[in-house]
């Protein structure tokens, strides 16, 4: 997200705010042991999630409608606090870049 706004790229912006709203989610029904069908019901069954960090539904909110490097970091950190630090030792973008961008090779 920050680079999307160093760049002033509205692409790139687009793109870090989808899937940080999407793992955010994601991460929450994990916790929680819940699947959703598809996109569309996506924010439905996480705000159905009896598990969530504290006002999840405004942060994620937050990012997605007005998109900017503080509100990601105000979600990635509720989502961080929830479910603790112990599963955060890993590098995280090296081990998304290797599972989501490097898994054809």
């Amino acid at each position: 997200m920050g680079q999307a706004q160093a760049h002033r790229d509205a692409y790139l912006t687009a793109v870090a705010t989808q899937k940080l709203a999407l793992f955010a989610c994601r991460v929450i029904l994990n916790h929680d042991v819940r699947l959703y069908p598809y996109h569309k019901c996506l924010g439905s069954e996480t705000m159905r999630a009896p598990l969530q960090p504290e006002a999840f539904d405004a942060r994620l909110h937050e990012v997605l409608g007005h998109p900017s490097p503080m509100a990601a970091q105000r979600l990635r950190d509720a989502v961080l606090a929830f479910v603790g630090d112990g599963a955060w030792d890993l590098d995280w973008p090296t081990q998304f870049m290797l599972d989501s961008e490097l898994n054809r090779l």
